[in-house]
């Protein structure tokens, strides 16, 4: 899951902007706003309100949020299975178990 897209927001947005993105989502998709809806409608909007939330309480902490932007960095820059076992001149790979 993509936060930054869950919250409508590019990568370099402020802690005001990724509260008031929260904010909007919150007061849109918060389960008790939904209880008199049809079943599809409210499970459509507690899954939307959690996925917010996680969104939220990971983009508003700068160490989550580095740590985030890491990791999301790394798996958008990954290499294919069969990229992973072409052997890079100057390397020996005797073994599956030798690519790591």
């Amino acid at each position: 899951m993509d936060y930054y897209k869950v919250l409508g927001l590019t990568r370099s947005a402020s802690k005001d902007e990724i509260k008031e993105a929260f904010t909007n989502i919150a007061k849109k998709f918060h389960p008790d706003k939904h209880s008199a809806s049809p079943k599809s409608v409210r499970d459509g909007a507690t899954v939307r309100f959690k996925q917010a939330s996680e969104a939220y309480e990971v983009s508003v902490d700068d160490h989550k949020r580095a740590d985030y932007n890491m990791r999301s960095n790394r798996t958008n820059n990954a290499v294919s299975p069969l990229e992973a076992v072409v052997p890079v001149p100057g390397t020996e790979i005797t073994k599956i178990t030798d690519i790591q």
